[in-house]
């Protein structure tokens, strides 16, 4: 039987690009970062997140990537899924960009995964994190975007319907978080009925408390009079900041 091997992990949003090598057990053995370059155009812009996992790769020891047990990738939305096409809404100069594609090329015969970078929090919160042991879970992110993945009965919801479960959210404020959709309101019952009664329901990421409470009461369907935000219209809410 093959030794278990390390990954290369991948982050790319619009504030920051992050690389690093995480054991079999998710710990991460090394990592780096460096500001998302503004202003450059696709091809330097890939060169600058190539120079990162090299150079996070040389760091950890790793002289010849086919040790590793395949590439994972978050990225920001929206995106061509499992095509691993990207582009992503705060970073203007990946238009299309094929991003799978690259890395498979780069690092060739390795598997790439590529998803959006919310889904891979989730996944991530599920497997070592808030969520470990649950059959179900939410995980909202709030930063730089804001997005979210959803974990049913132990396995990852994928699809375009829920690729990108910030917009279900936002569509849930709009209307006072009430479902109209009948498709999705199984999934409104399904938080109600695991996520509110976990005592270790967390919302991951981000910086902003308030809005990432008043995201979970709504996406959670609190009746209005106990939430953080009462009834106040959605472009007046608090931001938690001076």
């Amino acid at each position: 039987m093959d030794e278990p091997r390390a990954a290369l992990a991948l982050d790319i949003g619009g504030t920051k690009l992050a690389a690093g090598v995480v054991d079999p057990g998710g710990r991460l053995v090394t990592w780096a970062r460096t500001p998302t370059p503004a202003g450059l155009d696709a091809e330097q812009l890939w060169r600058t997140l190539d120079a990162l996992f090299t150079g996070v790769l040389d760091k950890a020891g790793i002289t010849d990537p086919s040790l590793l047990a395949g590439v994972g990738c978050g990225c920001g939305g929206p995106m061509e899924w499992p095509a691993g096409v990207v582009s992503p809404l705060n970073m203007p100069a990946w238009r299309a960009f094929p991003l799978r594609d690259r890395l498979a090329e780069r690092l060739p015969g390795l598997p790439v995964r590529v998803h959006n970078d919310a889904i891979c929090v989730a996944a991530a919160e599920h497997w070592r994190g808030a969520g470990r042991g649950r059959a179900s879970m939410l995980g909202m992110v709030v930063s730089t975007g804001v997005g979210g993945g959803l974990i049913l009965d132990g396995k990852l919801v994928n699809g375009a319907k829920l690729q990108n479960i910030a917009a279900f959210a936002m569509d849930l404020m709009e209307q006072g978080g009430v479902v109209t959709d009948p498709d999705l309101a199984p999934l409104a019952a399904v938080f109600q009925q695991t996520l509110m009664t976990s005592p270790s329901s967390r919302i991951a990421g981000g910086s902003d408390e308030i809005m990432r409470n008043i995201i979970a009461e709504r996406v959670l369907g609190l009746p209005p009079d106990i939430r953080v935000d009462k009834d106040l219209p959605f472009n007046k809410l608090p931001t938690g900041k001076a």
